[in-house]
């Protein structure tokens, strides 16, 4: 019976029904990063939109080991291994090739490139970008991250950060 009372007791406690990540706060807040340069050596990079992303052989090695720990994705690390040093810019998309559920997590290391500021930028007409914008959406169960560029705002990459309920 105390089991019971116990049971009972505990479907009156209120509950908080979201929590991504500790969010406190809702609305729509926006961010500006820096971009790294062109880059003056060979690089990885992914296609996204009207844009290429660039990132560094030495990051994304690194990210790709740290994000996976050798579990998941152990053949997908041996290929960015030996892909380096690099002799030419290789597509990311090559590697989807070798293997389609690849690309959820080339999706995320690129994300995160681009999120923690490790990546170059150039769009489809050979400009270089100097920065890029990130609007985050806190609702009360689903939480997302964009990244824009430049005045327009051309939508580079989405992401859901979290979902709830």
């Amino acid at each position: 019976m105390k089991n019971l009372s116990i049971i009972i007791l505990l479907l009156f406690i209120p509950i908080k029904s979201y929590s991504c990540g500790g969010v406190t706060k809702l609305g729509t807040f926006e961010y500006k990063l820096k971009l790294k340069n062109k880059p003056e050596s060979y690089q990885f990079y992914y296609r996204q939109n009207e844009y290429v992303v660039f990132i560094e052989p030495k990051w994304l090695i690194e990210n790709s080991k740290k994000y996976d720990k050798g579990i998941i994705y152990p053949e997908f690390n041996k290929f960015l291994i030996n892909s380096a040093p690099l002799k030419e810019h290789i597509d990311l998309y090559k590697f989807n090739l070798i293997e389609s559920y690849y690309y959820d997590f080339i999706f995320k290391l690129v994300y995160n490139a681009i999120a923690s500021g490790e990546a170059a930028i150039m769009n489809n007409e050979g400009e270089w970008q100097n920065e890029i914008y990130n609007v985050v959406k806190e609702e009360k169960s689903v939480s997302s991250s964009t990244y824009y560029i430049g005045a327009n705002k051309s939508e580079l990459i989405s992401h859901l950060t979290c979902i709830t309920d």
